[in-house]
C-alpha cells in the first residue's frame, strides 16, 4: 500500500496558504482569498487578493458588494475591522467544476466557536488561474431538501 502524500498548505478545512506561492489550484486560491479576511494591513490585504483574484473581480454579499481589487479590499477591510476577533475558516471541501466552485466556511472566534457560517461560490477567470467573482450566502446551507436536475423544487407541484 502507498502511503498518503503529506498534506500541504490549504489541504484542510481551516488551513490558510503560504502566499510566498503562486496559486496553483481552487484550494490555494480560496485560501489566500480568505486571508485576505483577517490581513489588517491594507496593501498585504489587496495583495492577498491580487495572488488571488482578477483585476475587476466583483464580491457580493449581504452586507455590501464590490468591484475591482482595491474596492474589494476595502469592503473586506470595513467588514473585518467591525468583527476583528473573527477569522474565515473554510470548513468544508471545495467542489470545483467547469469555472465554478462552491465551498462553505464558517467566521469563528479564537477559541473555534463558530459565530457564522456560510456558502460561498465562486467564478474563475477563462483561464482558470485567479477568482473572478465571489457571491456570499450567509447562514448554512439547508441540508434538508433534496432535488434533481430538471425536477420541481420542493413544495412545487
Amino acid at each position: 500500500m502507498i502511503p498518503p502524500a503529506p498534506a500541504q498548505d490549504g489541504d484542510r478545512p481551516g488551513d490558510l496558504p503560504d502566499l510566498t506561492r503562486t496559486p496553483q489550484s481552487g484550494v490555494d486560491l480560496v485560501g489566500t482569498l480568505l486571508s485576505a479576511w483577517t490581513e489588517t494591513n491594507p496593501l498585504r490585504r489587496e495583495a492577498a487578493l491580487t495572488a488571488s483574484c482578477t483585476p475587476d473581480v466583483r464580491y457580493t454579499n449581504p452586507i455590501g458588494q464590490a468591484q475591482g481589487r482595491p474596492a474589494v479590499a476595502e469592503l473586506l477591510g470595513r467588514i473585518a475591522s467591525s468583527y476583528p476577533t473573527l477569522r474565515p475558516v473554510r470548513i468544508s471541501a471545495i467542489d470545483l467544476h467547469h469555472g465554478y466552485g462552491r465551498f462553505e466556511w464558517a467566521m469563528c472566534l479564537p477559541n473555534g466557536h463558530r459565530v457564522l457560517e456560510g456558502l460561498d461560490v465562486i467564478t474563475l477567470s477563462a483561464d482558470g488561474t485567479r477568482i473572478a467573482e465571489v457571491v456570499a450566502f450567509f447562514g448554512p446551507t439547508d441540508r434538508t431538501t433534496t432535488y434533481a436536475y430538471g425536477a420541481p423544487a420542493h413544495g412545487e407541484p
